[in-house]
């Protein structure tokens, strides 16, 4: 079963995902940048889906960004809801918009196993 850590401050979202996720993963649900550095440093995980526009000055690109510097064989998504306004380089495996379907995003969860053997293939050169 995966660990999947969730950062967005949409209370209902984290909510939606910790249902839809239930059936393949344990699912860590917080608010804030802060709260997912504190469970990145006490718990595994597999997976960090964070939202781009966060309620804090910190935003998700940056958070991604410090996942891939300190934790790099954590997968990573971007998950968003302005999608089109991206224009910058991002430091995860995958980009998903919200409204998200909940059996797309399973599925994209099957191929997490695959994204942490591609970065730790990368770790080694």
């Amino acid at each position: 079963m995966l660990n999947v850590l969730v950062v967005d401050d949409d209370e209902e979202f984290r909510a939606w995902i910790e249902e839809a996720l239930a059936p393949m993963a344990r699912v860590y649900a917080v608010a804030t940048p802060a709260e997912a550095l504190w469970a990145l440093e006490r718990t595994r995980v597999d997976l960090l889906m964070c939202d781009w526009r966060l309620a804090t000055s910190t935003t998700g690109l940056e958070v991604l960004a410090a996942v891939k510097e300190f934790w790099p064989r954590i997968g990573r998504i971007l998950v968003t809801g302005y999608g089109s306004e991206i224009d910058c380089e991002v430091s995860a495996h995958a980009i998903i918009g919200k409204p998200c379907d909940a059996g797309a995003l399973r599925e994209l969860l099957r191929l997490v196993p695959l994204l942490t053997e591609v970065t730790r293939s990368e770790a080694l050169w």
